[in-house]
């Protein structure tokens, strides 16, 4: 598999046990942007938060660690992260913005860097941009049947998703894992062309 234009690739894992209890796999991401935040490197950053609505994320500007905490954790549907950036400049007065997002929100964010028609004061606040790696994302509708149609679990229930090894797996009231091909009528569309798994 080729991840593009690279100096060097880590496999890391937190030691924080805050941040590991609450990561997805490593808790790098969280601990990333807690060092940058700690560090004045950034002085906030757009995330993908839990919602009142099991597993269906909102954005939001994290300002503290313990915001940041908070937000780690996949969510396999998609949050619309770039739509609070002018949030985060002009309600929240950030000058170094954090943008942690799939491909297709950190090439949002390139393509307003680099053309930023109406947007120049905004785009020039991006001071870290941190991609996740995305096979697939799925409408909450898609991501809900698949769980409890599929997975036979109420949504509600379910602790943890993971897509790996040719599975999409759940943790909750009941571990549950199906083959990954059961879910890809249920992607975005536009998962079906994108060509960029690693936020190059």
């Amino acid at each position: 598999m080729a991840f593009g234009k690279y100096k060097e690739v880590m496999a890391l894992k937190a030691k924080d046990a805050k941040v590991t209890g609450v990561a997805q796999d490593g808790g790098v991401v969280t601990t990333v942007l807690c060092y940058a935040l700690e560090q004045g490197i950034i002085d906030g950053a757009l995330l993908a938060a839990k919602s009142e609505t099991p597993w269906l994320p909102k954005p939001v500007v994290a300002t503290t660690k313990e915001q940041i905490i908070a937000a780690a954790g996949t969510k396999y549907t998609i949050s619309p992260n770039m739509s609070a950036i002018k949030s985060a400049a002009r309600e929240y007065a950030l000058d170094k913005i954090a943008i942690v997002g799939t491909p297709c929100q950190i090439y949002a964010a390139r393509k307003m860097q680099l053309y930023p028609f109406g947007a120049r004061h905004i785009a020039d606040k991006i001071a870290l941009t941190v991609g996740i790696f995305c096979t697939e994302n799925f409408s909450y509708a898609g991501l809900k049947t698949v769980i409890e149609d599929h997975c036979k679990v109420p949504i509600e229930s379910v602790r943890k998703m993971e897509i790996g090894k040719g599975k999409f797996s759940i943790k909750g009231a009941k571990d549950v894992a199906i083959p990954i091909k059961e879910t890809h009528k249920y992607e975005q569309d536009g998962c079906h062309v994108c060509s960029d798994l690693t936020a190059e």
